[in-house]
């Protein structure tokens, strides 16, 4: 099956599939067991019935009818492919009930499972996953700003997705946050003015302009000094800065060893050697 539909080539299908087919087992297993809110099957059946066949037929029915369903107008989906997945679904689904024993439990579970595949099959028979899902007539119009094909390909795919109904929002918009403001508008004009009167202060050439504070100026002066060197002009100053710091601590060590009665000599010797080995990146 992965041959037919795989991720790379129609996560679309894909993805509606196994939907169907883990909705039809959670019903089937609720219609034994009940403990959540049913999805598309609503019924009860025997408390006793086999879980192990109700998955089993749950799966194996939503599968089978979807895979019935894959468009042949896509390249990679052929007849053949749908037939090898189709068989290797029935061995699986053959050699699942064969390690149940034969008893009114197994029967039950099949039902439910079987109910349950076709309850969520009903339900998303109009659920806009219709062809056609390629379009060759791509626009004429390819100035800046206008959707084109892709360079190469001669047909957009999978357009008319963004119509199917989702599983579980109400429609797609649902969630779908508000337009921006228009250029034009008032609003639009004075939240720029503000935050561009925030911010134009603290974006000057020069680190130490105006409004920025010291410990600012100098961020803005360390980045001012990577990008006037390059991306390896900003590495081996911190190359520096490392070597740098590790010497430090190689000199504490020998300052506790040597002169334990003056804590911080070797230290304030060694600052200066410090900045100027960092290039001043303190």
């Amino acid at each position: 099956m992965k041959a037919c539909i795989a991720p790379l080539d129609d996560p679309f299908h894909e993805s509606r599939m196994y939907a169907m087919m883990h909705i039809a087992i959670h019903d089937a297993l609720n219609a034994i067991d009940r403990r959540f809110q049913p999805y598309a099957f609503d019924k009860r059946v025997e408390p006793g019935a086999s879980t192990e066949a109700a998955v089993a037929a749950a799966a194996r029915d939503v599968m089978v009818a979807l895979l019935g369903q894959l468009p042949r107008e896509l390249p990679f989906i052929t007849q053949a492919c749908i037939d090898a997945s189709l068989a290797g679904i029935e061995a699986g689904y053959t050699a699942a009930l064969g390690a149940l024993p034969d008893a009114p439990a197994k029967a039950q579970g099949i039902a439910a499972g079987q109910a349950a595949a076709a309850a969520i099959i009903a339900r998303r028979a109009a659920d806009g996953a219709v062809g056609p899902f390629l379009n060759t007539s791509c626009p004429q119009d390819t100035s800046p700003g206008k959707y084109q094909c892709t360079p190469g390909y001669s047909f957009v795919a999978f357009e008319v997705w963004g119509k199917v109904a989702p599983f579980a929002l109400q429609d797609s918009t649902q969630f779908r946050p508000s337009p921006p403001y228009a250029a034009t508008e008032k609003a639009y004009t004075a939240d720029y003015t503000t935050e561009f009167a925030a911010t134009e202060p603290r974006g000057t050439r020069n680190p130490w302009d105006r409004e920025r504070t010291p410990g600012a100026g100098r961020v803005a002066a360390r980045r001012r000094r990577g990008l006037r060197h390059g991306a390896g002009g900003a590495r081996d100053a911190g190359r520096r800065l490392d070597l740098a710091a590790r010497k430090l601590l190689r000199l504490r060590r020998l300052q506790t060893e040597r002169w334990p009665d003056q804590p911080g000599r070797q230290l304030r010797l060694l600052q200066p050697e410090l900045h100027r080995r960092a290039g001043g990146l303190t």
